[in-house]
């Protein structure tokens, strides 16, 4: 899905290029440690997988592998569960384990509505405040062939109630013939869904293709730790959202049910889950891979964080840019771009040569023209798109280095000729804590060169800014029907810019809306590890 900053326009495209980075024993490492409290974290986790590890946590606590795991529990077993859990959670963690998957383009996170649970797949986006999906009295374009899910039964759901009162309307407005909250949103390029708001009890995460109905809430006193998907529901709280009526445009054709959105606005899924308590902070992480198909059985795509950073997933340490708007969608500050040279197969790694300065270039375009509008980081949009003004400076500088002209058509080339495309680096206007790493002091310009992730000497004047890379194998997108690469980094918006998920991948964003700052650090994304998996591939 394709949104413009002016225009908000959606354009559903499929993802076909691999991404993946390997665990490192550093990172092994982190992994082991303590996440903080009160986190949710949401994995790739299809059910087949899920069997498997509860069968190898059967195993490890003495239980009878005989019995089919999908049976209920008996007491014993049950005490023993709860025994490993009170284990897991000595140090008092708090945070959830759910799935993000790979839609088209876009990412998407399973969410089960009513009583008993519905299952409804809704894009993660952090450029809209509602979440909304189909549901049954849904009449014209309802995605019924192309969504993963049927629309949602209301009359299926003891818990489910319609907002009837004018006064209590949290998304939409009543009109002026009807008590109930309406909800319109349209788009410029003809994409728009209405519907009426409506609540009911939710969770997120879980077994892909299971509810969680069986299970009660909060089975003893214990926090759970999150890591066990069949902990999810203990999460579960009262969401208001839209229930759809009409759907039009790209709606109807995307393969995820609906929309999850994130932007910071009492309305959104992030606030109200926060005003119920369900976690601690109005805080949350996305970690984006990207995979080459979408599998309607799922396809494992990466990781969501609810509640706190969860530092387990880290490569480098977060750095933090300021977030410009106090409010709504997510901005940062962009100070200045540069291409570095034939080193797109890894990141920003400032400490290790001194030298990799020397082959960073400055595209030529001054700090008021890049910044005439907002740059949004928006995971609701496929590619990325930078202002018309840096087209000529930024392509003359890639032609010197690549050794051919910056263009969006798609082009054959091997591996190695990817490889050898520059680095983009974006220097994000640091926030007033940009480190929270411990023990690194920021007085010094010689130290901040020993963070990965901050600019340090590339800028004397600005060394605490984040320096954000994004490298080929990001920017340049592979089809397997034509076998060529494509770059999806656009330069038509008249002033600011919209960064996309092609570009997120590959780190752990934080979206701090209590500290009004966006935090970045390098990740695989993967979270086999993270979730107590051991295969590496656990898709």
């Amino acid at each position: 899905m394709m949104r413009s900053l002016a225009a908000s326009v959606l354009v559903i495209v499929i993802f076909a290029s691999v991404y993946s980075l390997s665990v490192d024993e550093s990172v092994t490492s982190v992994l082991k440690e303590a996440a903080p409290e009160h986190i949710l974290s949401f994995q790739i986790l299809p059910h087949h997988e899920l069997k498997e590890r509860r069968r190898r946590e059967r195993r490890r606590l003495g239980v009878n592998l005989d019995v089919e795991i999908e049976q209920e529990e008996t007491e014993d077993e049950l005490a023993l569960r709860r025994k490993h859990r009170r284990r897991l959670n000595s140090n008092g963690d708090r945070r959830q384990i759910g799935a993000l998957y790979q839609g088209y383009g876009t990412h998407y996170l399973d969410l089960w509505v009513g009583t008993p649970p519905q299952r409804q797949t809704l894009i993660v986006d952090t450029g809209s405040q509602a979440t909304a999906f189909p549901c049954s009295a849904c009449q014209t374009g309802c995605g019924k062939s192309f969504h993963l899910d049927p629309p949602f039964i209301e009359a299926k759901s003891n818990s489910f109630s319609r907002v009837d009162n004018c006064s209590d309307c949290l998304l939409g407005r009543c009109g002026s013939e009807s008590q109930s909250c309406n909800i319109f949103v349209g788009y410029a390029e003809g994409s728009s869904w209405s519907a009426y708001e409506a609540r009911d009890m939710v969770y997120a995460g879980g077994p892909h293709d299971q509810s969680l109905f069986e299970r009660s809430i909060a089975e003893d006193d214990t926090f759970t730790n999150g890591d066990d998907p069949v902990d999810a529901r203990d999460f579960s709280f009262e969401l208001g959202f839209g229930c759809q009526q009409q759907l039009t445009g790209l709606f109807q054709t995307q393969l995820a049910d609906g929309i999850m959105g994130m932007e910071d606005d009492a309305s959104s899924f992030l606030n109200q889950m926060h005003k119920a308590g369900s976690i601690a902070e109005r805080v949350f992480g996305l970690c984006f891979q990207r995979q080459p198909l979408a599998s309607r059985d799922g396809t494992g795509a990466g990781v969501i964080t609810l509640g706190s950073v969860d530092t387990r997933l880290h490569r480098s340490p977060m750095v933090y840019a300021r977030n410009t708007r106090p409010s709504g969608w997510y901005a940062v500050h962009v100070r200045a771009v540069y291409l570095r040279q034939g080193q797109s197969d890894h990141y920003v790694r400032v400490g290790e040569d001194s030298r990799q300065n020397e082959e960073v270039y400055h595209v030529d375009v001054d700090e008021l023209t890049l910044n005439k509008g907002e740059f949004i980081v928006d995971s609701g949009t496929t590619d990325t798109f930078l202002p018309s003004a840096m087209e000529e400076p930024f392509g003359k500088l890639f032609r010197k280095l690549a050794g051919f002209e910056y263009h969006n058509r798609p082009m054959s080339m091997t591996d190695s000729e990817l490889k050898g495309l520059p680095t983009i680096l974006l220097q994000f206007t640091g926030s007033k804590d940009p480190i929270t790493k411990k023990g690194i002091r920021k007085s010094s310009r010689n130290e901040n060169n020993q963070v990965d992730g901050l600019v340090g000497d590339l800028d004397p004047d600005h060394p605490h800014d984040v320096l954000f890379a994004v490298p080929s194998s990001h920017y340049m997108q592979y089809s397997y029907q034509t076998r060529k690469y494509t770059n999806r980094i656009y330069f038509d918006q008249d002033g600011g810019g919209v960064l996309g998920a092609n570009i997120m991948q590959g780190h752990d964003i934080s979206f701090d809306s209590e500290r009004g700052r966006i935090g970045f650090a390098e990740s695989s994304c993967e979270y086999g590890a993270l979730a107590g998996f051991e295969e590496a591939n656990y898709r």
